[in-house]
């Protein structure tokens, strides 16, 4: 059995939608595939048992869509690492946290995921080896939130803010340049489709 671990993240309105629909779709062939069944002479319980049988390699679930998604994002040369494993310190802040400062990007959404353990602990070790530097730079000038930052250090906090990698922003790359997880090439911003 996989160790999961749970993680929150918001990903875009474009990419819950899209889940949704990937939802919808399962649950109308769901149904078509155990009508099919009926039709070839299975009873109805017969057919829903048969349907429960191959749910999980026919319709996986979405969290197993991230993982995949995910897996292949972290593997990317910009993410992959070799990363200097988390302190036990930075792991606690990991986990703990909130939304990232940051540019408003539009409508989010949030969701909880279960995921393997070990592909969260690369995903937070990714993130926060991408941003301590410029996490660093913003506590040092003691600028990491916007309310109160001085106009004159503005535009140097924008620039800093640019700097940082948060985990769900990775997710997102993630769902946009592999939308169909382990399988299908790499879709780049430029080369998304709508799905």
């Amino acid at each position: 059995m996989v160790e999961k671990s749970e993680i929150t993240v918001c990903i875009t309105a474009v990419q819950a939608a899209r889940f949704q629909l990937r939802d919808r779709q399962h649950r109308a062939e769901k149904v078509a595939y155990a009508l099919e069944l009926e039709g070839e002479g299975l009873s109805r319980r017969e057919a829903r048992l048969e349907v429960a049988r191959v749910q999980a390699d026919w319709w996986p679930p979405a969290e197993e869509l991230v993982a995949a998604s995910l897996r292949r994002r972290l593997a990317e040369e910009d993410v992959a690492g070799p990363w200097e494993p988390l302190t036990e310190e930075e792991e606690l802040g990991m986990e703990l946290s909130g939304r990232w400062p940051g540019p408003n990007i539009g409508r989010l959404r949030q969701r909880h995921y279960s995921l393997p353990s070990d592909l969260v602990k690369h995903l937070r070790t990714a993130s926060w080896r991408l941003s301590e530097g410029a996490f660093a730079e913003l506590d040092r000038l003691g600028i990491r939130r916007a309310i109160g930052t001085p106009a004159r250090l503005r535009n140097e906090r924008e620039r800093l803010v640019a700097l940082l990698c948060s985990p769900a922003q990775i997710v997102r790359e993630a769902l946009d340049w592999y939308p169909k997880g382990a399988s299908g090439d790499r879709m780049g911003p430029h080369l998304m489709e709508i799905h």
